[in-house]
């Protein structure tokens, strides 16, 4: 047996000490969180509560901290995970209000009523995330059906697999991914695919779509279409212009800037030899960078163009393509125009023939 000096008897000694001293404090310190509940401060969740007497000595009895453990957590998971879920849930005062939560299991809507009118629901595979008022926290509704409620206002989300039917009686701001539309007095319903967001700003619903569909619109439209059941003028575009103008404006999406900028409300054109001006010297001064001049006089030679939809000189990309459809109009051979396709829609006319034939059915 080696000699083992004074200085490292002591040495040794008094590692023993700290270790029997830790083992003995162990349970202690494991007691000590459960006498102590640890509160987190940013969410307000009391992780553990309301340990009584009679289970502290079971715990003290315990052999090892092991069992103090697996004790605890088989006689409090599910009381602790409930809690937790509640209280995620239940998130603090927003401002100087308090969100109000309730669930129906029985028809699957998650409810939450809000104090203020600007949130955004992010829209995920299994649940919702609500923010309130753009703050960082969040409320989870994992039903699949939501109904936020703020004041006299309403956006009920129902879930069918990719698609979402949407209910609401706020005013809102469509794009043409939307489809099954009605309206019956100040509700709007609607269905849309692969939305992601539904945000309320300035009293206005704006919808969101996942990046999936957002990057399938970044590809060239050479088409014009004019819709008078729809109301509206769809212009061509170019890839190149929808990413020129994603730097423009960063806060947009693709599809928000295709309805900013590339459709026009048919109304525009309403009155032909005004919109025949006005798109021509547009073209002029804004797209060829242009003298006044030159723009107002361009307006002026096709003010009276009578054959001529104002909406083809706004669909043009430049003087040359405009050129072009003018000399294909002039030689009565507008199928040789291929700059952009041209499609009219127009609403359906009925006949007396067609009256006839419907009433005797």
């Amino acid at each position: 047996m080696e000699n083992i000096t004074k200085d490292e008897s002591n040495k040794i000694l008094n590692s023993s000490e700290i270790e029997n001293f830790t083992k003995k404090h162990r349970k202690k310190g494991v007691l000590n969180l459960l006498k102590s509940p640890k509160n987190d401060k940013n969410m307000g969740i009391e992780l553990i509560s309301n340990v009584s007497d009679e289970e502290k000595l079971e715990y003290q009895n315990a052999e090892d901290e092991q069992k103090i453990i697996e004790a605890y957590n088989m006689k409090h998971l599910d009381e602790l995970r409930h809690k937790i879920l509640s209280e995620e849930k239940q998130i603090a005062n927003v401002q100087k209000g308090r969100v109000k939560i309730k669930m129906d299991e029985k028809n699957s809507i998650f409810y939450i009523t809000l104090p203020v009118n600007k949130f955004s629901i992010i829209l995920e595979k299994d649940e919702y995330k609500v923010y309130a008022n753009k703050s960082k926290s969040y409320i989870i509704a994992d039903q699949p059906n939501l109904r936020v409620m703020y004041r006299k206002f309403y956006v009920y989300i129902e879930k069918h697999q990719d698609t979402y039917f949407v209910v609401t009686n706020q005013n809102i701001q469509f794009s043409e991914k939307t489809n099954g539309l009605t309206k019956e007095k100040d509700v709007i319903s609607f269905y849309a695919t692969n939305l992601s967001e539904v945000i309320l700003e300035n009293e206005i619903l704006k919808l969101k779509y996942n990046d999936v569909y957002e990057n399938a619109l970044l590809k060239d439209n050479r088409t014009l279409l004019i819709s008078e059941e729809k109301g509206k003028v769809y212009l061509p575009y170019l890839e190149q212009d929808l990413r020129e103008d994603l730097k423009t404006f960063s806060d947009l999406s693709v599809s928000e800037i295709i309805e900013k900028r590339y459709v026009n409300p048919l109304r525009m054109y309403k009155n032909s030899m005004v919109a025949r001006f006005r798109e021509a010297y547009n073209l002029m001064y804004n797209k060829e960078n242009k003298s006044f001049k030159d723009s107002v006089l361009l307006g002026l030679e096709l003010m009276f163009e009578f054959n001529l939809h104002p909406a083809i000189i706004s669909a043009c990309r430049n003087l040359q393509e405009l050129d072009i459809y003018l000399d294909c109009l002039d030689d009565n051979e507008l199928d040789k125009f291929s700059c952009f396709k041209i499609i009219y829609k127009a609403m359906p006319v009925i006949t007396r023939n067609n009256k006839k034939l419907e009433l005797q059915n």
